[in-house]
């Protein structure tokens, strides 16, 4: 019992060390000092932080601290994406739609900007880019996007 009690004030404690560091990355990057809130997200990225990669994913696309890099941003959305972060579902959407860092794919855009939307913390313009979507889309490749969706969504609901 004293074990699991330390192992979960541990595990607390590296929680709290995370948002402090994430929190610090804001910071920095509200200030413009995108070296070390790039820092800041990298760490916690590369330990599974969704929000963390998410913002990794658009430093990584507007370039800030370095020179833009839309194929590697699209790696972090997605990272975050398929965590279930529903910004970094409509920015992988995006990236699919205008065929930046991936190639053009509007069944790929429409399966994610659709996930977002029906996200509870989504992209707000996610909608407005599906009503766009549809009126280019055959019925077959929506009714196929739409069973991608479902599937993704079946899939991250499994424990």
């Amino acid at each position: 019992m004293v074990n699991l009690v330390r192992l979960a004030a541990r595990l607390v404690g590296q929680g709290q060390r995370n948002w402090a560091v994430f929190e610090a990355g804001l910071s920095d990057l509200r200030r413009k000092r995108y070296r070390e809130a790039r820092s800041a997200f990298e760490a916690l990225a590369a330990k599974g932080h969704c929000e963390a990669q998410y913002q990794l994913g658009g430093m990584l696309r507007q370039g800030q601290g370095a020179p833009a890099d839309p194929a590697r941003a699209a790696e972090w959305f997605r990272k975050a994406a398929e965590a279930g972060h529903g910004r970094a579902m409509g920015a992988l959407g995006v990236l699919h739609l205008q065929g930046l860092g991936v190639p053009v794919d509007d069944t790929e855009a429409y399966k994610w900007l659709l996930l977002s939307a029906e996200h509870k913390a989504g992209w707000e313009d996610a909608e407005l880019s599906l009503a766009l979507l549809r009126r280019r889309m055959s019925e077959e490749d929506i009714a196929r996007a739409e069973a991608q969706a479902r599937a993704s969504a079946a899939e991250s609901a499994r424990p």
